[in-house]
């Protein structure tokens, strides 16, 4: 589960050359083509888990982005613009992150997926059965970090392009 985005004068480009390719993911890993996909620079995805970008700055997508888009589902470039000013005024301080890291697993503004998940999985692992743990080891937390910023970066490089292209966003949840 997660939200895609991406600007069509990139996007269709890029799968209509793809496709063209020899077997594609052969000896691949077959979600290689989202990498390629991204570096081409005209599509991002946050997934609805740890990684959330939106969910580490305070925002979502559902509540923050979906009623920004029109009828078709494109982000207009005022609505770029505006989005592009709410993510850069919440910047990824080491605060926000932890608490962000905090709520993967317990809080009251639990990550809406990842968060009822883990804590189900350590109620579990913690509920008197001898010691034997089964719920995942929460991730490393500078990784974490390094990882969501990265993506807010690469948020951020894409609504600047949507501007700058006077096209707007699509988007598939």
């Amino acid at each position: 589960m997660g939200v895609d985005i991406y600007l069509k004068s990139i996007s269709d480009p890029f799968i209509k050359e793809y496709v063209k390719r020899p077997a594609p993911n052969a000896g691949r890993d077959p979600f290689a083509i989202y990498d390629d996909y991204r570096a081409s620079g005209g599509y991002f995805r946050d997934g609805y888990n740890s990684g959330d970008v939106m969910s580490a700055m305070g925002l979502s997508w559902s509540d923050t982005v979906t009623p920004m888009l029109d009828a078709e589902n494109r982000l207009p470039i005022e609505r770029a613009r505006e989005l592009l000013a709410m993510i850069e005024a919440r910047p990824l301080t080491r605060e926000r992150l932890a608490r962000h890291f905090q709520n993967m697993t317990d809080g009251i503004d639990q990550h809406p997926v990842t968060g009822h998940i883990m804590t189900a999985l350590r109620q579990r692992a913690t509920a008197g059965d001898g010691g034997a743990a089964i719920g995942p080891e929460l991730p490393d937390f500078e990784a974490l970090a390094a990882f969501v910023t990265k993506r807010r970066e690469e948020l951020l490089a894409i609504l600047r392009k949507s501007i700058e292209l006077n096209e707007p966003l699509m988007m598939e949840a």
